[in-house]
């Protein structure tokens, strides 16, 4: 009786230790499962928080380039309203014109003006073909030359000993601002004078070319002996 006491006291132990150590080991395999678990999950929200940070950038670089966009369209439209601000500043500052005789001429008498009535340039429609006078578009600081060239033969009519003579001053608003002056001083001779000047000039101020004498014989004014001309431009 008293063996079978030990054994089922042995057997009741040997129970009771094999339940503890399964209950630890099933909770040491539930531990391990949380663990795994745990991680599985970090590792899953912090792969949410990557994309979300990635989407966020994207949506970033996507607010920029609409911002470059949108910045480019108005850069594009502040060259192009720039470039027609340029265009209409040089249409309206352009300011040139060159005239000549269109054949040889007889000598002017005092006070007439020379009318140049071949015109090669005309920007800003300033010179007057029919009267010889430039009239200033605008206002600024201008350059003006002129040429007479004086015959030593008759050939535009003109007669007599005396063969070509005529001096030539440039007046603004009539007030005498440069002269040259062309003299054959015998047959078959030629003669050529050029005149330039620089005037500070005002809108509507006329600019001419007048003889303040009576001129003697006849000037040239072909390719050959070379052309009575006068000519002028803005500079600023």
């Amino acid at each position: 009786m008293v063996f079978c006491a030990c054994f089922v006291s042995v057997f009741v132990v040997t129970l009771v230790m094999h339940g503890n150590a399964q209950l630890v080991s099933g909770q040491q395999k539930n531990n391990h499962n949380m663990g795994y678990l745990k991680d599985f999950f970090s590792q899953r929200v912090q792969l949410v928080q990557n994309i979300m940070q990635v989407m966020d950038d994207v949506q970033t670089l996507k607010n920029d380039v609409y911002r470059l966009e949108a910045e480019n369209v108005n850069l594009r439209q502040e060259i192009a309203n720039m470039s027609s601000k340029v265009v209409r500043e040089n249409e309206r500052t352009l300011i040139a014109f060159y005239a000549y005789y269109s054949n040889h001429f007889k000598s002017l008498k005092k006070g007439q003006t020379f009318i140049f009535d071949s015109v090669e340039t005309n920007l800003g429609q300033g010179y007057d073909e029919t009267t010889g006078i430039f009239t200033a578009p605008a206002s600024g600081l201008y350059a003006f030359t002129w040429t007479l060239t004086a015959a030593g033969t008759h050939i535009a009519g003109s007669s007599g000993k005396q063969y070509g003579e005529m001096n030539g001053v440039l007046t603004q608003n009539g007030v005498e601002k440069g002269s040259v002056i062309a003299d054959t001083e015998r047959q078959y001779d030629a003669d050529a004078s050029t005149g330039f000047v620089v005037l500070n000039t005002k809108a509507g101020d006329k600019i001419q070319i007048v003889s303040p004498w009576n001129g003697q014989g006849s000037m040239y004014s072909n390719d050959h002996f070379g052309r009575t001309s006068f000519s002028g431009f803005q500079i600023n």
